[in-house]
């Protein structure tokens, strides 16, 4: 680490901060929302929130492109992006609609 330069080091702390904060908002809007997007899908079907969460999982790696063609764009995007994939869990719904085939 002696031989990197101070902004790398600050630059490589600053993105694992933002990261894990990234997860955890993530985390939090997963425990708020699963259970609602449950009940919704449940009451109108799977099909539309299991393509809402695959969009949304496209969301970041779409980010991060965007990010790396864009010099000026703010990485912030790419974090938000992330955790906003969190809203609609893929997997919940992915095996609500197994168990709903296996029923």
């Amino acid at each position: 680490r002696a031989d990197k330069p101070v902004a790398c080091l600050k630059g490589g702390d600053n993105a694992q901060n933002a990261a894990a904060k990234s997860a955890f908002v993530q985390n939090i809007i997963i425990l708020l929302s699963n259970s609602v997007v449950g009940s919704m899908s449940d009451c109108r079907g799977r099909k539309s929130f299991l393509a809402l969460g695959f969009s949304l999982a496209a969301l970041a790696p779409t980010a991060l492109l965007v990010l790396q063609i864009v010099e000026s764009m703010n990485p912030i995007w790419y974090f938000a992006a992330d955790a906003s994939s969190g809203l609609v869990g893929i997997l919940s719904v992915s095996f609500t609609m197994l168990s709903d085939l296996m029923a």
